[in-house]
């Protein structure tokens, strides 16, 4: 899937910070976990407008040290678009130390390396883990630093809602080229079992299959 030929870009250490300041009534979100267990494995079905697009899949080392995911389209979704994208996030404790990222769009590429060491900012996996070990009834709302490519995205979280067998979280993400919000659904495991992401009137779903 990767031409031969195609430009690549590695990104810095860290990408800049270009998000709007931060909300004064709100702090960055520290956990004692990782909120992800050696040898866990989840596949989630994307949709558009109802119609599935692809799946995406995480998976943790049994070590516990590595985190890898997966997206990729469908092959009815590739006669519109071809998207592919692939991550991985190093581990020491609950914190990153690398990530590579490499995305594909009908055919072109973009790699991506980033070094958390001596940050407090995120991967996307780290960030979810974040999520599910901070989520809890009464858990105040905060923020966290995500870098999402070449960009620093802030992500912004309120406080949790829910009930007996299920939590919800809401937020926004900002820094981004087009502003969004999103709700994530938990259950009593506090495994991630449906997000929901919206902007400029549309909305991205992944629903937990496996």
């Amino acid at each position: 899937m990767v031409a031969c030929n195609e430009p690549t870009y590695v990104a810095k250490p860290l990408p800049p910070l270009v998000v709007p300041k931060l909300s004064s009534e709100l702090t960055v979100i520290t956990t004692t976990s990782s909120g992800f267990s050696p040898g866990e494995r989840f596949v989630y079905a994307v949709r558009v407008r109802g119609f599935e697009i692809g799946s995406a899949n995480i998976a943790v080392a049994d070590s516990g040290a590595e985190i890898k995911s997966h997206f990729g389209t469908s092959m009815l979704a590739q006669a519109v678009t071809s998207i592919s994208h692939d991550l991985t996030t190093s581990l020491d404790g609950v914190k990153p130390t690398l990530g590579a990222e490499r995305l594909s769009i009908d055919g072109k590429t973009r790699q991506f390396a980033t070094d958390f060491t001596g940050t407090s900012s995120h991967s996307i996996h780290t960030a979810i883990g974040v999520v599910r070990a901070w989520a809890q009834l009464g858990a105040a709302a905060g923020f966290l630093h995500v870098v999402v490519g070449d960009q620093m995205v802030r992500v912004e979280l309120s406080e949790p809602s829910g009930g007996k067998d299920w939590l919800r979280v809401d937020g926004k993400l900002v820094g981004l080229d087009s502003p969004a919000t999103f709700t994530c659904w938990l259950d009593t495991a506090h495994v991630i079992t449906r997000i929901e992401i919206r902007s400029d009137g549309e909305q991205v779903t992944a629903d937990l299959v496996h």
